[in-house]
């Protein structure tokens, strides 16, 4: 191997390395909300693959559970009420809402020790707005995790609507309708950065695959 091949590969390497410490490994705590009684969730995030539990309205319950690859593009669901798991097919990647209009302030807004910008996106046909907090930088899980699960929630859709740098997530989000009265919100509550160890993403031994 030539000396300059040499170079330019310890370049290349030492730059996959310090990507890879960038981007966000650990655990991440958040909670939805559409009345007096917030819906628990969490991720779980390891390199490229991701865990997401949600639990039983105000219990600590939980009610389902998926585990994604997303460089393989696979997802496993996960029933622990009936101890089940299967795989998920795909039907698409999640798209952006038709007719949403985004308007970016030029305010900074602290939350969770992150300088948030804060983007507005409304829809006039939906009758709604929907008033988001966006952590900028280590994220990389995030916006790929969010295609896969191809959710038709106005979070999501409303989301994909924006042009956000690469590692954003968003860590508020408020749903309204056009004259302000709250609907929905969904809120992080933690972000914990920590080795999140193997087992978490294996399905448990007594669970039985539904095909």
């Amino acid at each position: 191997m030539s000396t300059k091949i040499k170079f330019l590969f310890s370049v290349f390497t030492a730059l996959t390395v310090i990507s890879s410490a960038q981007n966000f490994g650990g655990v991440i705590n958040f909670k939805k909300q559409s009345g007096t009684v917030p819906t628990n969730c969490t991720y779980y995030v390891k390199g490229d693959k991701v865990r997401f539990d949600e639990y039983k309205p105000g219990t600590k319950t939980l009610a389902e559970s998926f585990i994604m690859d997303i460089k393989a593009g696979t997802m496993i669901y996960m029933d622990p009420a009936r101890k089940l798991f299967g795989t998920q097919k795909q039907s698409g990647n999640s798209i952006a809402a038709a007719g949403c209009m985004v308007t970016t302030t030029k305010d900074m807004k602290d939350f969770l020790t992150y300088k948030c910008t804060e983007q507005l996106v409304k829809n006039v046909g939906d009758s709604t707005q929907i008033d988001f907090l966006i952590a900028p930088g280590k994220f990389a899980f995030f916006m790929p995790m969010l295609k896969m699960i191809n959710s038709r929630e106005k979070f999501s859709t409303y989301y994909l609507a924006m042009t956000n740098p690469d590692g954003s997530m968003p860590v508020l989000a408020i749903m309204k309708d056009l004259k302000g009265v709250e609907k929905e919100r969904m809120e992080v509550t933690k972000i914990e950065s920590k080795v999140v160890t193997d087992d978490v993403f294996n399905v448990p031994a007594d669970y039985t695959e539904q095909k």
